[in-house]
Order: structure tokens, then C-alpha cells, then sequence
């Protein structure tokens, strides 16, 4: 597995590239959780915001973690910021 500066190092991601591929496999909720994970909401306010469970939220962090093949909420952060730079959509 790649980690994330071998993932980000060639910096404007074309079509092919492995951190457009992972994205495109986010479901619709994922892509929400991680929206508001990039507006500096915990898990908790995530969770009031989308009327689930804490622990639902929790279990979509760790499903686009894998996905993402981040290891820590941090590098997840830094895997969207590069998403939104590019215009990938978020939600």
C-alpha cells in the first residue's frame, strides 16, 4: 500500500490517479462524513448534523480510512484537502 505522500506527491491528480480511483468508491455518506470532517466537526457534531448514531459516524470514518488507505483521521484530512483543491465533489 501506498502511503499518503507517495499518494499526493504528483500534486494535480489526473483521472487516473489512485486518489481519484479511491474517492470514486465513496458512497454518498462517506462523502458527507468527510465533508464535515474537513469543516473541523468531530464525530459527535457529525453525527447531530446527519441524524445518526456517534457510532455510525465512527464506522464510516474507519470505512473511508480503508478506502482511502489512511491510517489516521490526520492523513484522511490531508487526502481531502487535496480532493477539494482539485474540485473533486465532496457532497
Amino acid at each position: 500500500m501506498l502511503g499518503l505522500l507517495e499518494q499526493i506527491r504528483p500534486a494535480i491528480p489526473t483521472s487516473d490517479h489512485p486518489l481519484l480511483q479511491k474517492a470514486a468508491s465513496l458512497s454518498i455518506r462517506e462523502r458527507e462524513c468527510l465533508k464535515y470532517l474537513l469543516m473541523g466537526k468531530t464525530a459527535k457534531e457529525t453525527a447531530l448534523q446527519m441524524k445518526l448514531s456517534f457510532r455510525t459516524v465512527e464506522y464510516y470514518f474507519e470505512n473511508i480510512k480503508d478506502k482511502m488507505s489512511c491510517f489516521s483521521k490526520r492523513e484522511l484530512i490531508a487526502c481531502a484537502h487535496l480532493l477539494e483543491k482539485h474540485s473533486y465533489p465532496l457532497r
